[in-house]
């Protein structure tokens, strides 16, 4: 159960770094790629072990690894819980998958290339445009002008690979379901596709105002889960992210990954002593041969072999013969 407790403070601590370094300087990909790794890496590392013979890996191995033992005594009923949640989500995840498979084939037009990338011209209203990998579609009652920056929006999506960035944030949702830092983390992550394919089209020359006016007409659907879709995330700070765009700012990135990255391996120490010596701290050089420690919840009984412990009993004067005895 200390790992489940491991990527709770790891993802706690990864989004805190977000927060507070990844401002608005930082480009769209650098935050989204830092949301990615250090999500996806929260859940990994607390299965690494990384050997380290020092004193000091020891104590932070054994304060890392500590969980109270009313909770280990539970864990076969919490393994249950977690694969219930995971098949849930699991399920749930392919249904979407389903779901996009069969819009991507359903009411469809005409088909044909634009800068290189599939445009599918659907036979329903307009709002319903999304793209999926190199796959965009498109309503057939777009104007000409708006079919232009529709798709200047969707081949922003198709361009950065944001369809790739949402499958693999929702198979660690699958993962981590009960981590609620992940769910977070994928909102934030599709905000920042939309202010990337925003960003892309403003710097284009479309011109502003048609592009806000486009997003203002049509009818605010919910997005996708995993294609990109181009009405998702309708929002006052979307349009504030087009009159600010990021300065492209590296430096805070780099810090970010640089703190995170220590952080994780720190918690990823194994001292080598650790496991030889036992959670008491009694040196291996102090325990005799055919001396045993016994695990008893948080403590260890030292419990003398059988042999010695005859000899000792063998040994014992008869009552009358008793003055003192002193056992050392």
């Amino acid at each position: 159960m200390d790992i489940v407790l491991e990527i709770f403070l790891l993802s706690g601590l990864s989004y805190l770094i977000y927060t507070v370094c990844m401002g608005k300087n930082v480009p769209y990909a650098a935050r989204r790629w830092y949301l990615l790794v250090s999500i996806a890496a929260s859940g990994i590392i607390p299965f690494v072990e990384i050997p380290v013979d020092t004193t000091m890996a020891q104590q932070v191995h054994k304060a890392l690894h500590y969980a109270p033992q009313g909770i280990m005594e539970h864990k076969e009923i919490l393994l249950w819980i977690y694969c219930a949640g995971a098949s849930i989500m699991g399920i749930i995840f392919i249904l979407q998958i389903c779901r996009i498979r069969k819009r991507l084939q359903e009411n469809m037009g005409s088909r044909y290339l634009y800068k290189g990338i599939q445009v599918l011209e659907s036979n329903r209203t307009k709002g319903d445009e999304f793209s999926f990998f190199n796959r965009i579609v498109i309503s057939g009652d777009l104007t000409d002008k708006e079919k232009e920056l529709v798709l200047a929006h969707e081949i922003s999506h198709v361009k950065h690979h944001h369809s790739f960035e949402k499958l693999l944030i929702s198979v660690i949702k699958v993962a981590m379901w009960f981590n609620p830092f992940v769910h977070i983390a994928a909102i934030h992550i599709e905000e920042l596709q939309e202010y990337e394919a925003d960003y892309d089209v403003l710097a284009s020359g479309a011109d502003k105002k048609e592009y806000v006016t486009l997003i203002v007409e049509q009818v605010i659907t919910s997005a996708m889960p995993v294609g990109s879709k181009f009405y998702s995330y309708f929002t006052e700070s979307r349009f504030r992210k087009m009159l600010a765009p990021p300065l492209g700012r590296r430096g805070s990135a780099i810090i970010s990954f640089a703190a995170i990255a220590c952080i994780m391996a720190m918690f990823a120490i194994q001292a080598k002593g650790h496991t030889q010596r036992g959670m008491t701290g009694i040196p291996a050089s102090w325990q005799k041969a055919g001396d045993t420690l016994v695990p008893a919840g948080q403590m260890h009984l030292y419990t003398p072999d059988n042999e010695k412990f005859k000899n000792k009993i063998q040994s014992v004067p008869e009552p009358d013969e008793q003055i003192l005895m002193i056992v050392k």
